[in-house]
């Protein structure tokens, strides 16, 4: 268990977490009432995207070379040879059948933009280091974490809260 909660990397986990609390704050500081499921769901949602996309990273990079004996920094589980890269892939996929699955009453509560949403999340978290254009190989890792996990998942859970967007939620 030591090993896979070293992969799941719980100090990244705030960028999962931070937005939907900023957003339902905001959607209180409004004077809306909160509906503390869509919170509850949308934070396990960005948590379960989150370590999907710590473990595609682990052995991707494992995968490509870019994570070898002579890395600086935490360890990896997948590098250190803890598992197999095949395994961390299995379980990133269940990760994202996670958020999926949490994400599903988000969807009836939000609609169509809530789908676009969740699709391209779930897409992103493998693409940060995977695929044919992998966002962080091309500088472009960073920008996609603050436009998911900072404008789309404050302004995401604000919309699904209020059916609305407004300034202060962007």
């Amino acid at each position: 268990m030591k090993s896979w909660l070293m992969a799941f990397r719980p100090k990244t986990l705030s960028a999962a977490i931070v937005p939907i609390f900023v957003a339902t704050a905001l959607v209180f500081s409004q004077g809306i009432e909160v509906k503390w499921w869509i919170s509850i769901f949308a934070l396990l949602s960005s948590i379960c995207i989150q370590i999907a996309t710590n473990l595609f990273n682990d052995a991707i990079d494992f995968k490509k070379g870019a994570d070898t004996e002579t890395r600086i920094g935490p360890q990896r589980v997948t590098q250190s040879g803890l598992f197999s890269p095949k395994l961390v892939l299995g379980i990133a996929v269940l990760f994202l059948v996670l958020a999926m699955a949490t994400g599903i009453p988000l969807v009836l509560e939000g609609g169509l933009p809530i789908v676009i949403v969740g699709v391209a999340s779930l897409f992103l978290a493998y693409s940060y280091t995977g695929g044919p254009f992998p966002l962080a190989y091309l500088g472009l890792g960073d920008l996609f974490v603050i436009l998911f996990f900072g404008l789309i998942a404050v302004g995401g859970v604000f919309f699904i809260q209020s059916q609305q967007l407004s300034q202060p939620a962007i």
